[in-house]
Formats: C-alpha cells, structure tokens, sequence
C-alpha cells in the first residue's frame, strides 16, 4: 500500500532522473510530470485518506507536490464537489488546480471535452473569486499543447472578454468597438479598483457604454486628421510591439501536434524560441500602449462616467483633464506628435461632447434603465412621504399623551411625606379654640 512518505520519494527519485553532471536540469515533460503525480496520489487517496477538514492554501501551485501532505489531503476532498461545478472563495487556489487537472485531459477523452469543462469550471469560480490571470496563462498553456483549438479556444475567450490584448488592439485599430470596455480596462492606467470593479450602477453603465463612447469619439475625430494632426484611433492605439515570454503551466500536449508558430487572431503570433542547452521558450508578440495614450484611455472613462452620473441622478465627478495636460510623457518613448495630438484633442471641446453624445445614445438604445431610476425615485418619494405622514402622526401622539399626563398630575397633587411638626399643629389648634370662644360669647364680632 502507497503512502505519502512513498509518494515524497517517488518525486524526489524523479527530479534526480533529470539532474545531469553538475546538477544541470534537463528539460523535462512538464506536463507528463504533472500527470503522473496525480495519478500516484490517486492510488494513495483510494486507500489511505482519512475525512479531514478545510486546510488553506494561499498560493498558486505547479505540481501537487508543492503541497503538504494535509492540503493534499483537503484537496482530494474539494474534487467531487469541484467535479459538481461548485467552488467557493476560500478554495480558489486548490480550484486553479483542479483546472490544471482537467487541461491535462485527466478527466475528459478529448480535447474538445477538456476545453469545454475548463471554461463551465472557470465561469462558476468567477461567481466567487476572480482568477482571470492564471486562467489566462492556462489558457495560452493549453493552446500551445493544443494548437489545433485555437478556434474554438477564440470563440470561448471572446464569449467572456477574456481575448489576448492584442487581438482588441486589432480590433480598435480597425474601427471595430465591442470590446471598448475590455480595452479601456486592460489599458487605461490610473483606473482605481472601486472603477473597474463596477459595482455601482453608474460605473456598471459606463462600462456598458464605453463601445457608444468610442463610435461617436471616432465619428468625431476620424475624419478631422488635419485639424490635431492625428486621429482619434491612432492615439488610443499607440504604442510599441513587444515581446512577452508566456508564463506556462505543465500542461501536457499529444504527440505529433506539437507547432512552433500557432496565429491565433488578427496578426496574434505564438512563437517558439527554441533552446540550446536549455529548454524551448514560448512568447507572445503584444503591443504595449504609451504611457499618453493610456492616460487617454483614462480621461474618456471619467468623462463617460461623470455625464453617467448626471443622467442616473449620482454625486457629481468633474471633467477635468488638467492633470494629464502638465505631463510631457518624454520619458518612455512617446512620440511628439502623438502627444501634441493627445493634447489638442482633449482640449477640444468637442470632444467632451462626443462623449456626451455616446453616453445618451447607450441610454436611448436601454430606455428601461431611465424607467426603472424614475420608478424607483417615484417609489422613494412615497416611501418619505408614508415616513413623514408616519412620524408627524407618532408626534401629535405623543403630545396628546403629554397633555393627558399634565392634566392628571394637576388633579392629583401627592402631599408631601415630609416630618409633621405637631407642636405647631397644637399651637394652632389651641389659637382656634379659643378664637371660638372668644366668638361664642360676643366679646369678638364676625365683622
């Protein structure tokens, strides 16, 4: 019977096997590695791992055996409800495992199969946790195994904004704006997290808009190269194309479908750099905004938002690009011209108004927006008006129920408990007698 000392040693005899002289590594089948210690520990777990509770785990992890024997244990536990689709926040890190198991087809035949349980896994751990980046880089590790998907790996990731930068690049490069949103959050710099999250109403709108936003700046600025010198897409694209090695996960690819350059998209490249001595390395041609037009990208999300605000009857935002206009952006390559041009059109004041116009036209095109606000300030307004008729009614309760009190109160004065002084009270009596007499005999007259 397997147990986890056996399993520790079974990977370190591994690693061994791919130390050479000097302890140089060789390159080994990453995604094979993977695939055997799952199906080792499998062996264990059948046999030997008792029920145990929740162990956290707080980091992303490779292989499983970066793990402790007791989060090993836990995981294990996670799978069958993990295989039921259910995740919650605090199993995010074991969850990425699990879907690091299914890219390495441990629980589906085929590609297809293991491709459509990745993506129905990932959207219910959305709904807890947002682990979009190491998807992402699953992502890419997959379709370098599985370069034949890059298809139906498009249609997916497109289904959830979840497109490399650079394809929405193409895409605003070609005049195309459905992934405004997406573009502006990938790219605009000093967007702070309470904006990107969208959980108010009007950032969530402002979102929405953004591709009505980029129509009515392009239809503005596109046709007007002339009068700034540039247009309204070459500013919001610039940028430099770069090289990006991709951070890959061991997932393990079918033999004979291996490729050294996989086009996924508009004029997207994976490319293999091959090693000599050391192992293949894989990148990604991305293109990286200037730091001007990112700054751009940020003033057309405050100016969306703060006309948002006005039309939703939320705090005010200013428009203002001040900030951005004292910056000179020569520091990291931006080019002259692009920056003059950034500028002149931010001072524009038809810019502003084109971004008025984009917001409006998003809420003729979703009038049940306006509707419900109005519904629910109508509502608002007969819940204080129900509150106010409510309270000024408890008042004249209350003064009533004073009045009632006073009223009693005077009709029963207490008398007071203090010493009664009875030698006066003999005194006065005495005085009384003989006042009586006195009377009685007519010595003293009523009058």
């Amino acid at each position: 019977m397997k147990t986890m000392n056996d399993f520790r040693k079974y990977v370190e005899r591994e690693k061994n096997k791919r130390r050479g002289a000097f302890f140089y590594n060789f390159a080994p089948d990453e995604g094979l590695l993977f695939q055997e210690e799952i199906k080792y520990l499998r062996d264990i777990y059948t046999t030997s791992f008792p029920e145990r509770g929740f162990v956290p785990l707080n980091k992303t992890v490779r292989f499983p055996d970066e793990l402790t024997d007791e989060q090993i244990g836990c995981y294990f536990n996670l799978i069958p409800w993990f295989r039921d689709e259910e995740c919650e926040k605090k199993y995010l890190h074991y969850g990425n495992l699990y879907l690091l198991e299914i890219a390495n087809l441990l629980y589906h035949e085929d590609i297809a199969g293991a491709l459509r349980g990745m993506f129905r896994f990932r959207d219910q751990m959305n709904l807890v946790a947002d682990n979009r980046e190491y998807f992402m880089n699953l992502c890419d590790s997959f379709l370098i195994a599985h370069p034949d998907c890059a298809v139906q790996m498009k249609e997916y990731r497109r289904a959830r904004g979840l497109l490399p930068y650079r394809d929405l690049w193409q895409e605003i490069r070609s005049g195309i704006f459905e992934g405004a949103s997406m573009y502006v959050k990938s790219n605009a710099r000093l967007l702070k997290e309470n904006e990107l999250s969208g959980e108010k109403e009007f950032c969530f709108h402002t979102w929405n808009a953004m591709p009505d936003v980029f129509y009515e700046l392009d239809a503005r600025f596109q046709g007007n190269r002339s009068e700034h010198g540039i247009s309204f897409r070459d500013i919001a694209t610039a940028g430099k194309e770069e090289r990006t090695y991709l951070p890959l996960l061991p997932v393990k690819g079918i033999q004979g479908q291996s490729a050294d350059r996989i086009p996924f998209g508009d004029g997207l490249l994976y490319l293999k750099e091959k090693g000599y001595g050391r192992p293949d390395r894989w990148y990604r041609q991305t293109w990286n905004l200037y730091d001007s037009s990112g700054d751009f990208l940020y003033i057309i999300y405050v100016y969306a938002e703060s006309f948002m605000r006005e039309h939703l009857r939320g705090p005010k935002r200013a428009r203002s690009a001040a900030r951005i206009l004292k910056k000179n952006y020569r520091r990291n390559d931006d080019i002259p011209r692009n920056i003059r041009g950034m500028k002149a059109m931010l001072q524009d004041e038809s810019f502003e108004k084109a971004i008025g116009k984009g917001v409006a036209s998003y809420l003729d095109y979703h009038p049940e927006i306006l509707q419900r606000m109005e519904r629910e300030q109508q509502e608002k307004k007969r819940t204080q008006t129900r509150k106010r008729a409510e309270d000024s009614r408890r008042r004249r309760e209350e003064i009533k129920e004073q009045e009632k009190k006073q009223i009693y109160e005077m009709d029963h004065e207490q008398v007071s408990t203090g010493k009664i002084d009875r030698d006066r009270l003999q005194q006065v009596k005495k005085e009384m007698d003989s006042m009586s007499g006195l009377l009685h005999e007519g010595k003293i007259g009523y009058d």
